[in-house]
């Protein structure tokens, strides 16, 4: 990212906003934000290296506005998975010893545990291999995205034709039809013209619910949403109206 003389980022017109709630752990200064993803929504093609605080949790030192450290979950995000929750604090305990922790949910429906002192992951996230074919002319894709290895999402990330179900034959050929004829490679698969099943999508998962945590029992509680979508993009010269631009 671009930085100012005293080394403090610097943001232009279009990059990650805080749109979600702020959480604050005045013992150790730190203010933690929930970052959404960088604009336009669903096409990165343009953003010029905004991706940096994407989609993220940057952690400030609340006296200054120093960054502390930052984790990011979904890379070039172009499907608007921004971070939708405020980050829960807790305190995690580790062969005998106590470790200050945030849980983040997400829209993709995994959840990150992170230790909010330094950001590192409570337990192993794997970069794996994501879809890398199907975006639109001028857009590119981060090969791989980080996976939890613990908890397992709470959000299925593939839907199948077979998956449809209704109240009717009618409604499950009807839905097996639609989702036959979108690009379907599962969870990151691109936004695209044909057409993409977007499931997890931007509404569902993890969304705006903070997790209650139950500290007598150990758990996290979160409310999951299973919503998929379709995600079209339109070109431009196709577009109908003023569009502003």
């Amino acid at each position: 990212p671009e930085v100012d003389s005293e080394g403090n980022p610097t943001y232009s017109r279009g990059t990650s906003n805080v749109w979600s709630i702020i959480s604050v752990d005045e013992e150790r200064d730190l203010v933690f934000l929930p970052t959404g993803n960088t604009s336009t929504d669903f096409y990165g093609g343009q953003r010029d290296n905004l991706d940096y605080w994407s989609s993220s949790v940057v952690a400030l030192k609340a006296s200054t506005g120093e960054v502390v450290w930052h984790y990011q979950m979904v890379h070039h995000d172009i499907w608007d998975y921004d971070t939708p929750a405020q980050p829960a604090l807790f305190d995690f305990e580790r062969d005998g010893k106590v470790i200050p922790a945030l849980a983040q949910p997400t829209k993709m429906g995994m959840l990150f545990l992170l230790n909010r002192e330094t950001g590192e992951p409570l337990f192993p996230v794997e970069e794996r291999p994501v879809p890398q074919q199907g975006q639109v002319a001028g857009e590119y894709l981060s090969p791989t995205q980080p996976f939890p290895t613990k908890p397992e999402p709470l959000h299925p990330h593939s839907l199948k034709a077979e998956d449809a179900w209704g109240f009717t034959a009618y409604d499950v050929n009807a839905c097996r039809d639609t989702i036959a004829s979108l690009r379907n490679e599962g969870i990151y698969t691109p936004p695209s013209t044909q057409g993409s099943l977007f499931y997890p999508s931007d509404f569902g998962g993890n969304n705006w619910d903070t997790p209650a945590i139950d500290l007598d029992r150990n758990i996290a509680v979160l409310n999951t949403r299973r919503v998929p979508a379709i995600l079209k993009l339109v070109p431009r010269e196709e577009c109908q109206g003023d569009t502003g631009a």
